[in-house]
């Protein structure tokens, strides 16, 4: 199975890839646990309680991959501390969110978890990671 995690709310430079099935965050529970070939979170990781993160990382076969694109609260703050964002598009980018998540931190929970990490990327604010469960 292969899924794109989606949240209710649209979220700006979130794509639906053709061959996965979109699953709302609120409805992870209804999937098996371990049968997630392949899992991509594309700007709604900031949507998901650390808790719903461990749900999520259940869901993941041994061999299975997760994509991740999100922005990095680290570099929110770095950037609103350094005058490169202003309180205005602070606030844009951390509103609806129920957790913020930093590119460190989720490293960290994945390395845990026993997953490999393939590809870290960090671009401005963002940053993208690709994890495979061994």
């Amino acid at each position: 199975m292969n899924i794109n995690l989606i949240t209710p709310i649209p979220v700006d430079n979130a794509t639906s890839p053709t061959d996965h099935q979109d699953i709302l965050i609120g409805d992870i529970d209804k999937i098996p646990a371990n049968v997630c070939k392949s899992l991509i979170i594309n700007q709604s990781l900031n949507y998901l309680t650390n808790e719903q993160l461990s749900v999520v990382i259940s869901k993941m076969r041994h061999g299975g991959s997760i994509q991740i694109t999100s922005l990095d609260a680290m570099e929110i703050a770095r950037a609103l501390y350094w005058g490169e964002i202003n309180i205005d598009q602070y606030s844009q980018l951390t509103s609806n969110s129920k957790a913020q998540h930093s590119l460190i931190e989720i490293k960290n929970i994945f390395e845990k978890n026993g997953f490999i990490i393939e590809l870290v990327n960090r671009d401005s604010i963002h940053f993208y990671m690709k994890v495979k469960r061994p």
